[in-house]
């Protein structure tokens, strides 16, 4: 697999099969503790249209 770094707004929506948005925070990663794992991971959903 391979992994490519974009800015917003340089890619078209119609080359993406799917994306990973990982959120920093006062330099810091932003983590949420999944409800039914009890786990920590990155927030999920999906992408709105504009």
């Amino acid at each position: 697999m391979e992994t490519k770094v974009y800015d917003l707004e340089t890619v078209n929506d119609e080359d993406l099969k799917f994306a990973v948005i990982v959120s920093k925070f006062n330099g810091k990663f932003v983590y949420v503790r999944h409800k039914k794992r009890e786990t920590f991971e990155v927030p999920g959903g999906h992408r709105g249209l504009l």
